[in-house]
């Protein structure tokens, strides 16, 4: 395929401002994120598999008999509910516990992300490939989307994506060009519903996109009997996604018990449940407040682009077709279908899916239209939406650096778990315990922040039966930070020791304008 300099100048200039972009986030402090976000909890559930050297999944809550419903369970957080034997897992599927665990080997926490990113624009300009000469304006409409922001963490959206661009390029190549042979069996249609049905094993909403995509050909077929679409390649891709659908079902009923697997398991309460009050979240995944969440942001050519592929369906070729009536139906469906979480500031996530095909026929529109006013009106409009809003780098910073962070704390607190021989481990606060990093999977952690729990941690840690004869509490003493607190007195019975060290000592210059300074005491049983 040839393609012209001016677009290859693009493709490097898009390259490398996402990049830039990514490292840009990576040096966002934390901020005043109340609790563990999920791109960690994502993280330490492949480090635990990675520790285990892939031989089991989980983390092991070491109080198991002393607190059963995980009271005090620091990595429960409403999110490490489902229990294989006596480990915790959260609801993330093992296909992306195991990627992560293996990338671990090979490199760098802090570098993980970037090699998600790199993976997926990749095959991006694969994809943008085939529009050659509006590869500069499919690239001008994504720098108007927050699109590599869920590529920039820890987080099965990036495997996700790159499973389905895999799908998109390969269904490219079985309809590039009319087919008249009728005995060539096309493999490459094999390979496109092996890749879309892939993307279950990483997000349930792919069982809706798969399922679309589906009655899309189906629909088409019996509705043009000249499409390039065969009856064969219906009948083959059908089969090859729900091969790996099936695959997905057997393989969580064999390792959990439960054919949908913890995902579903944790996040179905809100399906199904109120569906009316679940209509709010189209403005939240569509349009959340304008600048950041949306699935459109503050691209007003983005929107339009999708208004006027409606009305101008009957003359879109047929591979956008089966592109574009998919996306549709899963903007409106999800927004209703959606877990309990679908109205939270990233509801957009769950559309991520039709970024890439919608952005692909905005950009042939913009081509095809780019000698009229509207044209050239839609392509001011779309620059003007990269310049004065900085879409890419607008965004709140609330949990953006997470993984970051934590890499950056792991190193830090490297030599700590010397300085903790305790028999019990006391934190009064989830940010700061999941500042400490890795060190502490495995030792006799608790999670004690809020004084209400005090009568029952007391019944439950400091009676008679349960003597811990060293116990480190380590309390955080900050005053920007809204986090319960808790006097190391509440303590009846324990005799206090000396402190150990305050970790503020090892914290960077940018650390302590945050405030976080931690301290550790340590105390005798007596």
């Amino acid at each position: 395929m040839k393609i012209s300099r001016f677009s290859l100048v693009y493709i490097f200039l898009f390259l490398a401002s996402v990049l830039y972009q990514s490292y840009w986030l990576r040096e966002i402090e934390l901020g005043k994120v109340p609790g563990p976000v999920d791109p960690f909890l994502k993280t330490v559930q492949g480090y635990s598999l990675y520790e285990s050297n892939f031989k089991e999944q989980g983390l092991y809550y070491s109080f198991l008999g002393i607190d059963p419903n995980y009271e005090f369970c620091f990595f429960q957080k409403d999110i490490f509910t489902f229990r294989l034997g006596e480990k915790l897992l959260g609801p993330f599927p093992i296909s992306f516990t195991s990627i992560v665990a293996v990338l671990f080997h090979f490199l760098n926490l802090q570098n993980i992300p970037y090699f998600f990113v790199i993976l997926n624009l990749i095959l991006l300009i694969l994809i943008f490939w085939n529009v050659k000469k509006s590869i500069p304006i499919a690239i001008l409409v994504f720098w108007g989307l927050p699109f590599f922001i869920p590529n920039s963490e820890v987080s099965e959206h990036s495997i996700l994506i790159l499973t389905q661009l895999a799908g998109y390029f390969f269904t490219r190549i079985s309809f590039s060009r009319f087919r008249r042979e009728t005995n060539v069996f096309n493999k490459n249609i094999c390979l496109a519903g092996l890749f879309f049905g892939i993307g279950l094993f990483f997000r349930h909403e792919v069982l809706i996109f798969g399922n679309l995509m589906i009655v899309t050909l189906i629909g088409m077929k019996y509705v043009n009997k000249n499409t390039l679409f065969k009856w064969k390649d219906v009948v083959a891709f059908t089969l090859s996604m729900y091969l790996m659908f099936v695959l997905f079902f057997v393989m969580n009923k064999i390792m959990y018990g439960s054919s949908v697997g913890p995902r579903l398991n944790t996040n179905s309460s809100g399906v199904y449940s109120d569906l009316f009050s679940k209509l709010a979240y189209y403005k939240v995944i569509l349009w959340k407040e304008g600048p950041n969440y949306g699935l459109f942001g503050k691209n007003i050519v983005f929107l339009g682009t999708l208004i006027l592929a409606v009305f101008q369906f009957r003359s879109m070729h047929n591979l956008d077709k089966l592109f574009f009536y998919p996306s549709l139906g899963l903007i409106l469906t999800v927004p209703i279908l959606a877990p309990n979480d679908g109205g939270s500031p990233w509801g957009a996530r769950y559309l991520f899916l039709c970024i890439y095909p919608l952005v692909y026929l905005t950009a042939k529109l913009l081509w095809k239209y780019r000698n009229t006013k509207s044209g050239k009106l839609a392509f001011v409009l779309n620059i003007l939406v990269i310049l004065s809003v900085g879409q890419t780098m607008s965004i709140e910073k609330k949990g953006l650096s997470s993984t970051r962070l934590v890499a950056k704390q792991q190193l830090k607190y490297k030599d700590e778990t010397s300085l903790l021989d305790a028999d019990l481990i006391i934190f009064t606060s989830e940010l700061v315990a999941m500042q400490t990093g890795f060190n502490y999977i495995n030792l006799p952690v608790v999670l004690l922040n809020n004084d209400e729990k005090l009568p029952s941690f007391r019944e439950k840690f400091l009676n008679k039966k349960n003597r811990f004869k060293n116990i480190v509490l380590i309390e955080p003493r900050t005053e920007n930070i809204n986090l319960t607190k808790f006097s190391a007195s509440d303590l009846e019975g324990i005799r206090p020791g000396k402190i150990i060290r305050r970790l503020d000592s090892l914290l960077t210059k940018k650390d302590v304008e945050m405030k976080e300074l931690t301290i550790v005491h340590r105390y005798i049983n007596k």
